[in-house]
Formats: C-alpha cells, sequence, structure tokens
C-alpha cells in the first residue's frame, strides 16, 4: 500500500471494497507488525459469483489463532502495513479474486 493510503486507513474506522470471487469463504486480513506467526486480524466473509459490496470495520475483526503457544496482541491501526484475502475453500482447481473500489470508512 502506498504511505499516503496507508495513513489514512490508519485514521479510519475501516474500509469498503467490491469483491468478485468464484470461492464462498474468505478471510479479509488487516496485517500489522505487532502481530508474529500469520495471526492476523480479519473477518470471515461468505460470497460466490457476484460482485459484492463489503464494508470492514476495525472493531468488528478478530485475530486468528495458529498454534496453542500464540498469545493474542492487540490490534493497533498505526501498524497496518497491508491488506491482504485468504480463501478459505481449499481445493479449488482455479481461485478468481478481484477486489475493487476501495474506500475508507472515516
Amino acid at each position: 500500500m502506498e504511505f499516503d493510503s496507508l495513513n489514512k486507513i490508519r485514521k479510519a474506522k475501516g474500509f469498503k471494497i467490491k469483491v468478485y470471487t468464484n470461492a464462498s469463504k474468505y478471510r479479509v486480513r488487516v496485517n500489522t507488525s505487532n502481530v508474529i506467526n500469520d495471526n492476523y486480524y480479519g473477518i470471515n466473509l461468505s460470497t460466490q459469483g457476484e460482485v459484492k459490496e463489503i464494508s470492514v470495520l476495525f472493531s468488528e475483526l478478530t485475530q486468528e489463532n495458529w498454534g496453542e503457544n500464540t498469545k493474542p496482541v492487540p490490534f493497533v491501526k498505526s501498524l497496518i502495513g497491508e491488506l491482504s484475502f485468504q480463501t478459505k475453500e481449499c481445493p479449488l482447481e482455479k481461485v478468481e479474486f478481484v477486489v475493487s473500489d476501495i474506500q475508507i470508512i472515516p
């Protein structure tokens, strides 16, 4: 993400995006630098076969848990480094995932 975009999203309540995917389940992750072991905060969503606008509020994010020895860390907006997307449905022969029209929720 560009520096200016990162600053805007770090001050926001969340963001809106339009998503098209052939995967019925996926996770929108908000990666922060204080998280280790890929236990990023995010939200699990379900859409398939149509363009859908979704809103992601930072207050609704949950932290993943990839192991019994991991400890939760707080979500810190000022440490956001990138947004990422992860399909939760395997195996898919071919994954189609298109994200467009990212908007800040002030």
